[in-house]
């Protein structure tokens, strides 16, 4: 580890924040190595009518797709009070993270709730839901009384973005059977099937797991309080290398994290600490998993000479990689990955996702704890030196790993299809000329593949368009696909294994009756 690079990185946090850019970060030698790049998005954006924009937090939009679209939200409240909540707004992106476009309010307000008091959907975390192709936007309800101090009880909310129509949920929904379970700031975790694992706190952190159908979200089992779980709450779930890991903020002694086989049933949290077992020094904030298949990382706060004076020392943002065999940081991967801002202000209410195979973000703004704040926005980007296997490969029929044998009719049509497009091989019956189209991905790491395919749905469709899926072991023909159901979703084709050297690929022949359509294939790593 080199100790210039280090200390190189500490320096180039305080050049001008609005666009710090630091070299190439090594860390521990099997993790990939990566550059930050921290900008200003946005700032001042409703100050003069009393209000600030906190809690900003993104998801990528189909994940691994050459669009790169990305989804942020932030969370409306007052600039004096405590924790006064009054909207939800978002941004969006199209070039992971680098540029946003301006700031849309949603028209959701405080409304009345079972518990008697007026209440609303605040700490927002977008994440996206692969099955559906929905975002699913997961929050609590804070109540107020009527002098607007919080009050009463919590409960699990959500809303929902449909990246296809562009539309929001009209309003957010409450869970009220969960009243008491307070899911504030926690990042669920999405599993290949569609199945949510969804922190929440009562007594201790425990994981709602959930189903979600496309418009509707509905709990199923509430699992176990996590012993040792502390008091605070806002967990991030994420799952690496087989396992699954909670990073959890605890209020009064040390934040903490915890690891599970079953993402439900978690062995004791444990303090943060460093590889050599003295403390991290981070409590009473916000922690965020980034999770590359070259390694798991945590963002965090911690106490530092750099930030005394801080609002319980949330600033800047540091990242390390956790060893997974003893939950401990490793001290020489640390660096920063958010500076301290201009208004020396509190950075802990932030969020961290993929972007892309090769992007992570990390998204934070000042909370107006300071008169020099001017609740600037940041994000970081974080690109990697190697491409993150947690993200999946999309093919789209726009892309350079598409092909056909014969000139495809592009459409627009139906919707439902990825990107700006499909093709349809123009016939109605069935082709005689063997015309066929194939997706082609780029392969860096072998292994077993989930592949996926989608398609725009109608009646006019062939019902069994016959696949050739070329993998390891030869080629399989017994697959075909109905084009009349499912429109624009992912289909689960088979579980292959997959190198580079076999040049993989998957192909559908239109010698179905109606017309064959090529939208997309997905290819993801099983872990």
């Amino acid at each position: 580890m080199s100790i210039q690079k280090k200390v190189k990185i500490t320096l180039c946090a305080w050049l001008v924040f609005a666009a710090m850019t630091c070299g190439l970060l090594p860390v521990a030698e099997s993790a990939p190595a990566y550059t930050v790049t921290t900008n200003l998005v946005a700032d001042s954006l409703s100050l003069a009518s009393g209000y600030a924009w906190v809690q900003p937090r993104s998801t990528a939009i189909e994940p691994g797709a050459a669009s790169r679209k990305q989804l942020m939200t932030v969370v409306k409240r007052t600039v004096t009070g405590t924790d006064a909540m009054f909207g939800i707004g978002f941004m969006t992106s199209a070039d992971d993270g680098a540029t946003w476009s301006a700031l849309t309010e949603l028209p959701y307000a405080r409304r009345m709730m079972p518990n008697g008091y007026m209440g609303i959907m605040a700490s927002a975390v977008p994440v996206y839901h692969p099955p559906s192709g929905k975002v699913i936007v997961f929050g609590n309800i804070v109540c107020y009384n009527s002098s607007g101090v919080i009050a009463g009880t919590r409960y699990p909310a959500y809303t929902v973005y449909d990246p296809v129509t562009d539309t929001w949920a009209p309003d957010y929904t409450v869970i009220t059977a969960y009243e008491n379970y307070n899911p504030t700031g926690a990042y669920p975790f999405v599993k290949p099937d569609g199945t949510i694992l969804w922190p929440m706190m009562l007594g201790g952190v425990q994981i709602a797991t959930a189903t979600f159908d496309g418009t509707a979200l509905s709990i199923t089992n509430m699992g176990p309080v996590v012993a040792n779980s502390g008091t605070g709450g806002e967990a991030h779930l994420t799952y690496y290398g087989g396992q699954y890991y909670l990073a959890i903020r605890d209020t009064t002694t040390a934040n903490r994290i915890a690891a599970s086989s079953d993402g439900v049933n978690f062995a004791s949290a444990v303090n943060v600490k460093w590889e050599d077992g003295t403390s991290v020094q981070s409590v009473d904030t916000q922690m965020r998993w980034v999770t590359h298949s070259g390694g798991l990382f945590l963002v965090y706060t911690r106490v530092d000479s750099s930030n005394t004076g801080i609002f319980r020392n949330r600033a800047p943002l540091w990242m390390s990689e956790l060893n997974t065999s003893t939950l401990r940081l490793v001290k020489s991967s640390e660096h920063i990955v958010m500076p301290i801002s201009p208004g020396k202000d509190d950075l802990g209410n932030f969020g961290a996702a993929a972007a892309s195979r090769d992007t992570s973000l990390i998204t934070s703004a000042e909370w107006q704890r300071t008169s020099t704040s001017k609740n600037r926005i940041y994000v970081t980007r974080i690109a990697w030196s190697a491409p993150n296997n947690t993200v999946p490969i999309v093919v789209d029929n726009t892309d350079p790993g598409f092909s056909a044998n014969a000139p495809w009719v592009a459409s627009t049509i139906v919707a439902g299809y990825l990107g700006a497009n499909y093709v349809t091989d123009g016939t109605s019956g069935a082709d005689t000329s063997a015309r066929w189209a194939a997706w082609t991905p780029t392969l860096t790491t072998a292994g077993n593949y989930r592949i996926y395919m989608r398609w725009t749905t109608a009646t006019n469709r062939p019902d069994a368009a016959p696949l050739r899926i070329v993998h390891d072991g030869g080629t399989d023909t017994s697959v075909t696909v109905n084009q009349q159901t499912n429109n624009g979703k992912w289909v689960l084709l088979g579980t292959y294994s997959l190198t580079p050297a076999s040049a993989p690929n998957v192909k559908i022949l239109a010698t179905d009756n109606g017309y064959t359509v090529a939208d997309a294939v997905k290819f993801e790593l099983a872990p």
